[in-house]
């Protein structure tokens, strides 16, 4: 897959998911439809946000804070250039990121 082709998923997923976000996104939907189907006050009634999972992915598996936006993009570029041959470097501008997510996430003295 090329860098050009990779981008071009990136920038459609974000503008239509797929996979598992979607597949929530439709098991909400129709939780929320059979649930407003069977209530008879109005007031009861719930949106969509009420039927979506929630759950905090720093507890979900360990305590480590989600990747940043921007640091999630270097991975994926990182990656991208890795498929492409540039392992050497890759690696480097890996460590570098990490390196730089850690001093951010540490607490100024």
């Amino acid at each position: 897959m090329s860098w050009l082709q990779f981008v071009e998923w990136v920038v459609f997923y974000t503008l239509e998911p797929f996979g598992e976000v979607r597949a929530d996104l439709r098991s909400a939907q129709v939780s929320m439809t059979v649930y407003n189907s069977q209530t008879v006050r109005r007031q009861d009634r719930k949106d969509l946000d009420a039927f979506l999972f929630k759950f905090d992915a720093t507890k979900a598996r360990n305590t480590k804070a989600p990747l940043t936006d921007a640091a999630t993009w270097t991975s994926m570029k990182g990656w991208a250039k890795a498929q492409a041959g540039g392992v050497a470097e890759s690696l480097e501008a890996a460590r570098k990121e990490k390196r730089a997510v850690r001093k951010r996430r540490t607490p100024s003295e």
